[in-house]
């Protein structure tokens, strides 16, 4: 027998302004590592889920990295991983913007260090999000070294590949190094410039705004579900001081996911001074509260909808939404759990395997097949693949099974 299409409800919802305590995407705290020093358990680990782990190898740039160090550097990351922590990584010569003095003086040096850290890197990939940089540059950004060329760093890539593999992510500072195949994998982009200019700070190859966008259009497409980041700063000139919509469709652009918390504290205060006047509910609100919210990924529910299936069933249609700037970078599921009232009774079923697909600005519609009657309840809900749970954006919802 056909099922008929008559409808018992239709229910839409807004957006809330609540900030869900979701992984992979926000703010995050930056801790800095000297490898030579012995690794004392920190008092206190900084609020964000997300942390960038900077470890200085500065002080073995003409001489190999001992059996202890990296053992540091294990313990180093694990304490962040136990701790709940999305890890970020960037091994660096350099924290004082001086590449060129802190660097190794011969390039060998410098792939041997890259081998020695290899091992230690494939054991940990697991519990590393991102990968950041190449050991080179000035802060580990990749420029101001003097090693910079496609060749050595497709050897150093060669060498962080195979270690990583693709359980993690790994970034580069500029487009161009995407665009000259010089890396391979999983690959983001750390943008430590990010609103600085037009082009952000010389990230993108050309001060004129269109072909900044012609650029961003091309690399967000080509690596579209991965988690881009970065240092968000104001203009050194003054000069550059872009609207609260263009920082926002700049963001959304970029595919961003998580920024500095701690490094611009004048941008943030210029951000705090905007007031976002979208027809949701985030207007009135402030600049720094709605671009915090929808760093990365933000899912909520849009609609709900009941349809008689036959005398004892019915079937339900959720519209779900992503606000947020990008993708979620993990894979992951939506599923509907059913439990039956008063009792231990509870079943999970799958009703999406790709979450990844659901873009900014993107509706997605998921259908429960039949929901049965008054003694069972359900819900929808989001998980990734290694397990965590993801948060709506508005509330938790029990799905309403009227009497056909």
């Amino acid at each position: 027998m056909s099922e008929t299409s008559e409808i018992l409800y239709e229910r839409e919802f807004r957006e809330s302004n609540a900030l869900p305590d979701n992984p992979y995407r926000g703010f995050y705290g930056l801790n800095e590592f000297l490898l030579d020093r012995e690794f004392v358990t920190p008092d206190w680990i900084d609020e964000c889920r997300i942390q960038l782990i900077l470890i200085n190898i500065g002080a073995y740039s003409n001489k190999c990295i001992p059996k202890e160090a990296l053992q540091r550097f294990e313990k180093i990351i694990n304490f962040f991983y136990d701790a709940g922590k999305n890890c970020i990584v960037r091994i660096t010569y350099d924290t004082e913007g001086k590449g060129l003095e802190h660097e190794p003086a011969y390039f060998r040096l410098v792939i041997s260090h890259v081998k020695a850290l290899a091992p230690v890197l494939k054991k940990l990939r697991y519990k590393i999000w991102i990968f950041q940089g190449n050991f080179l540059g000035s802060w580990g950004e990749m420029h101001t070294s003097k090693f910079i060329s496609d060749s050595r760093f497709k050897k150093i890539d060669h060498i962080l590949g195979e270690a990583l593999g693709n359980e993690c992510f790994r970034a580069v500072r500029k487009p161009a190094f995407l665009r000259n195949d010089i890396c391979d994998g999983k690959m983001a982009l750390y943008n430590d410039g990010l609103l600085g200019s037009v082009n952000d700070l010389g990230t993108y190859s050309s001060c004129v705004r269109e072909d900044v966008d012609r650029e961003i259009d091309i690399i967000s497409k080509r690596y579209a579900v991965v988690p881009n980041g970065g240092e968000a700063v104001c203009d050194p000139t003054g000069n550059f001081k872009p609207s609260l919509n263009y920082i926002v469709d700049h963001m959304k652009k970029c595919h961003i996911t998580y920024l500095n918390k701690y490094h611009d504290v004048n941008f943030y205060n210029r951000l705090s001074g905007y007031i976002w006047n979208g027809d949701d509910e985030w207007k009135g609100k402030d600049g720094l509260s709605y671009v915090e919210a929808h760093l990365g990924y933000r899912f909520f529910i849009k609609k709900i909808s009941a349809f008689k299936v036959n005398e004892n069933k019915v079937r339900i249609v959720a519209t779900i939404c992503n606000s947020g700037f990008a993708p979620i970078s993990k894979a992951g599921k939506i599923y509907i759990t059913n439990s039956v009232k008063d009792t231990c009774i509870t079943k999970k079923f799958i009703l999406c395997n790709d979450i990844q697909s659901i873009e900014s600005e993107q509706e997605f519609t998921v259908t429960i097949p039949r929901i049965h009657g008054e003694n069972e309840e359900y819900y929808i809900c989001m998980m990734t693949d290694e397990g965590e749970r993801i948060h709506f954006a508005n509330d938790d919802f029990k799905l309403e099974a009227p009497k056909p």
